[in-house]
């Protein structure tokens, strides 16, 4: 009797962490990388942004410099949701949007959003307005994720 209840706990063990598992891999894609906070990091770090432009970018402030399409294009190339051979996709941008700003957003509002900018040139303006403009719609198309 014992050794069916050792057996039935293990049981709901292992199916407890098979569920967190799928859990977290629903959050963060195989494509994501699991150090997004040493990319981010790293990132802030080579473009050298201060301590007011982060603030900025978490309350969804972006001005349109050098440095801030060099760290857009940073952190998309290096989380994998930028793919030069393609073009700019939703998805992607969503889910950088979950992992990196804790922001769930409308997949709509990001499309809408690509579809109006994807025809600019260079790449990192094109992303810089792309972003920009999720940003601009944030506040009703994005949910902050606790």
């Amino acid at each position: 009797m014992n050794r069916m209840k050792t057996l039935e706990q293990g049981f709901i063990i292992v199916i407890g962490i098979v569920l967190l598992t799928a859990s977290n891999a629903a959050q963060r894609p195989d494509w994501f990388p699991e150090n997004r906070a040493e990319i981010e990091a790293n990132c802030l770090m080579e473009n050298s942004i201060d301590d007011e432009t982060l603030t900025n970018i978490r309350q969804l402030k972006l001005d349109d410099t050098p440095q801030i399409r060099s760290l857009i294009m940073c952190s998309l190339i290096n989380t994998n949701a930028y793919r030069p051979d393609r073009e700019p996709e939703a998805d992607r941008l969503v889910v950088a949007f979950q992992q990196n700003l804790k922001r769930d957003c409308d997949i709509d509002m990001v499309e809408s959003c690509i579809d109006q900018y994807k025809h600019l040139q260079p790449d990192d303006y094109k992303y810089f307005t792309i972003i920009k403009c999720i940003f601009n719609e944030a506040p009703t198309k994005c949910t902050l994720i606790k």
